[in-house]
């Protein structure tokens, strides 16, 4: 599974598009009405987000990495004892 390498804060995640809209309102004259597209892509971003955090979570915790020390510490003490 493909997994990126750069990731960028949640704050940013959510920060960006937000500012994105407060532009886009500026624009159509400080209208600030939500449409029905807005309602939509705002409520796939939050599951989005939250996903996100879960898997962060999730994998910060357990996984690959915490395997590689159990494997690096197995190696040494295999080597202290000849």
């Amino acid at each position: 599974m493909l997994r990126p390498t750069i990731r960028i804060p949640l704050w940013a995640a959510v920060g960006l598009p937000a500012a994105a809209y407060v532009w886009r309102s500026a624009n159509r004259g400080w209208d600030f009405r939500f449409d029905a597209t807005d309602v939509l892509l705002g409520i796939l971003l939050l599951v989005l987000v939250g996903l996100t955090a879960v898997a962060r979570r999730i994998n910060d915790g357990s996984g690959s990495q915490r395997g590689d020390d159990d494997l690096s510490s197995q190696m040494n003490d295999e080597d202290d004892e000849t």
